[in-house]
C-alpha cells in the first residue's frame, strides 16, 4: 500500500514540476526541514519520542512554507534553511525534555559488539542452496523465453508473445517465491517450481514444433525439456510425469499432422541458435548439479544433526573422540607408524559406534515427548554435580512436582553444562546455585538457574558463552547457548538469559501440561 501511495505522489508530483532544479529544490526542502536533524540524532543514538518526530516535522516544514509565502519574496532567501533549523530546535526541545533517551543502552551495545566480534562464517544451509539454485534456474528460464523473441520477432504472434509474458512472469516468480509467504510451504514452492518448468520447456517447446520456422531446434529442445522434467521430480512422481510427457508428446504429434508442416533442420547453427541450445544445456546442468549438491548436504546436516546430538549429550565421551581424530588427521605432522595409526583409527570408530548406540531416533519435537518429572531430573544433576563438584552447593526449590513433556536426557544434559558454566559466574564469595522449578504467571512451567544471593555476573556469562561458541566453531568441541536453545525450541519452549546491569538469571520456559505451547497472553 505504501509503494502504491508514494508511486502515485512521486507522478503528480513529477507531472507538476517544470524543472529539474525546482524538483531539486523542492526535494532539499523536504529533506532538511523535516528528516535530516531526526536522522543524524538517532545515528548518534539519540532517541526523542513519536510525538516529539511529528511535531519536530510539522514545525519544520510549516515554518519553511510560511517564509517562503510571507518573508522569501522581500529576502529572496529560501525557506529551507529556516526550516531546518525550526525542526533542530524542536528535536533538542523534545530530546531534553525527555530526558536525554538513549536508542541502546550502553548494556546493549556491549553485548551488541561482543555478538559481532564472534560472528562466524556459516555454511549455507539446504534452504539457501535451494534458493540459491531456485535463483539462478528462474534467470535461465526468462532468458530462453526472451531468445526467441528477440530473434524471431517477424514471426511473432499474440499467442506466442502471450504464452512468453506467462512463462517469464512464472519464472520471475520462481525468483522471488521463496521470500513471499505464500510460498512458504516447501510442498506449495515445489508444485511451482515443477509448473513453472513444466510451462516454460516442453510446453513452450511443443509450441514451437508446432508453429516455428526453425522447428527441428525446437525438437532438440523438447527432448531436452522431458530430460529437465525427470530430473527434477521426485522418485514417486515419475509415473505421473511419463504419463504426461507422453501425452504433450501425443498432443504436439498430432497438431504436427494436422498442420501439415515438415521438420526443417537448419543447415547451419548462428550464434543466437547455439545460446539458445547452451541455455537448455545449462538449466540440465544446473538441475542435475543442484540435486547432487542437496544431496550431500541433506546428508551432512543428517550426520551434523547427529553429532550435535552427541555432543549436547556426552561432552565427556566427545572429548576424547574429537581428539583422537584430530591427531589422527594430523598424522602427517606426528610419526605415527602404520599400526599406530590403525589403533587410532579403530579407538575413534569404536567410540563413534558407541555415541550412534546412545542417541536413539535423534531430537524430538514436541508432540513426541511424554511427561517428566522436572523436579527427577534436577535432583539427578544435583547428584552428579554434588560427586563432581564436592565445593559447589546445589539447592532445588520446588513447592510441588510439576511434570512437562521433555527429552528428560538432553534436559539433564543441558542443566548440567549449564551449572558447569554457571559456577564460574558466582558472585564473590558465594558458592551456592539455586534452581527454581515453579510456573510463570502465565501458568507456564519454569526452571530458574540463579545464585543464592542474587543473579549471576552477567559479563562473566556472556564471556564464558562466547568462548563456548568460538571453541564450537573452531575445533566443535564447545557446547553453546544457541544450541540448547534450539533444543528447548524443539520442545515448543524457551532458554533465555535474562539479565538486568551486571545481574542475570537463566530461564527455562517450557508449555505446561496441559498445554502443546507456550501461553503468552494472559
Amino acid at each position: 500500500i505504501t509503494s502504491i501511495f508514494i508511486g502515485i505522489c512521486a507522478l503528480i508530483f513529477a507531472s507538476q514540476c517544470t524543472s529539474i532544479f525546482e524538483t531539486r529544490i523542492i526535494i532539499s526542502t523536504f529533506w532538511q526541514a523535516v528528516i535530516l536533524s531526526p536522522l543524524y540524532f538517532l545515528l548518534f543514538n539519540m532517541k526523542i519520542p513519536l510525538k516529539g518526530l511529528f511535531m519536530s516535522a510539522t514545525i519544520g516544514l510549516t515554518t519553511c512554507i510560511l517564509w517562503n509565502i510571507n518573508i522569501k519574496p522581500s529576502t529572496k532567501i529560501d525557506g529551507l534553511f529556516p526550516g531546518f533549523f525550526a525542526n533542530v530546535i524542536t528535536v533538542l526541545f523534545f530530546y531534553f525534555l525527555g530526558g536525554r533517551q538513549k536508542v541502546f543502552s550502553k548494556e546493549e551495545l556491549e553485548k551488541m559488539r561482543r555478538a559481532e566480534a564472534v560472528q562466524t562464517k556459516k555454511r549455507p544451509s539446504v534452504r539457501d542452496l535451494q534458493m540459491r539454485n531456485n535463483t539462478i534456474l528462474g534467470l535461465c528460464l526468462v532468458f530462453l523465453q526472451l531468445m526467441p523473441l528477440m530473434f524471431n520477432a517477424n514471426s511473432l504472434t499474440y499467442s506466442k508473445l502471450l504464452l512468453t509474458l506467462v512463462n517469464g512472469t512464472m519464472a520471475i516468480l520462481l525468483i522471488f517465491g521463496g521470500s513471499l509467504e505464500l510460498f512458504a510451504n516447501e510442498k506449495r514452492f515445489q508444485w511451482l517450481k515443477i509448473t513453472t518448468l513444466f510451462f516454460c520447456l516442453p510446453v513452450t517447446s511443443a509450441y514451437q514444433v508446432v508453429t516455428s520456422t526453425e522447428n527441428g531446434l525446437s525438437l532438440i529442445t523438447l527432448i531436452l525439456s522431458f530430460v529437465v522434467m525427470f530430473l527434477s521430480i521426485k522418485r514417486e512422481q515419475v509415473n505421473k510425469l511419463i504419463f504426461t510427457c507422453g501425452f504433450i508428446a501425443l498432443i504436439t504429434f498430432i497438431a504436427y499432422l494436422k498442420a501439415g508442416r515438415e521438420i526443417n533442420w537448419l543447415y547451419f547453427l548462428s550464434w543466437h541458435h547455439l545460446f539458445y541450445l547452451l541455455g537448455f544445456l545449462a538449466v540440465l546442468l544446473l538441475i542435475h548439479s543442484n540435486l547432487h549438491m542437496l544431496q550431500q548436504e541433506k546428508e551432512q546436516e543428517k550426520y551434523r544433526e547427529r553429532y550435535l546430538m552427541a555432543r549436547s549429550l556426552s561432552h565427556d565421551l566427545l572429548s576424547p573422540l574429537m581428539a583422537f581424530h584430530l591427531l589422527v588427521g594430523n598424522k602427517k605432522k606426528i610419526e605415527l607408524d602404520e599400526k599406530e595409526s590403525q589403533l587410532l583409527k579403530n579407538i575413534a570408530n569404536e567410540m563413534g559406534s558407541y555415541i550412534d548406540d546412545f542417541i536413539v531416533g535423534g531430537l524430538k519435537d514436541q508432540s513426541q515427548l511424554k511427561l517428566e518429572d522436572l523436579n527427577q531430573c534436577v535432583l539427578s544433576c544435583i547428584e552428579k554435580q554434588s560427586v563432581l563438584q564436592p565445593n559447589l552447593d546445589i539447592q532445588l526449590q520446588a513447592k510441588e512436582t510439576i511434570f512437562a513433556r521433555v527429552d528428560a536426557v538432553l534436559l539433564r544434559r543441558i542443566i548440567n553444562n549449564l551449572v558447569n558454566v554457571c559456577q564460574h559466574a558466582l558472585p564473590n564469595g558465594c558458592n551456592t546455585i539455586v534452581i527454581s522449578i515453579d510456573h510463570d504467571p502465565l501458568g507456564n512451567t519454569q526452571i530458574l538457574l540463579q545464585a543464592a544471593n542474587g543473579g549471576f555476573s552477567a559479563k562473566a556469562l556472556n564471556s564464558m558463552f562466547i568462548e563456548d561458541q568460538k571453541l564450537g566453531d573452531e575445533v566443535e568441541l564447545g557446547i553453546s547457548f544457541n544450541e540448547f536453545q534450539d533444543i528447548v525450541s524443539k520442545w515448543n519452549g524457551k532458554l533465555e538469559l535474562i539479565a538486568h546491569e551486571d545481574n542475570a538469571i537463566i530461564q527455562i520456559l517450557l508449555p505446561n501440561k496441559d498445554h502443546d505451547r507456550l501461553i503468552t497472553k494472559a
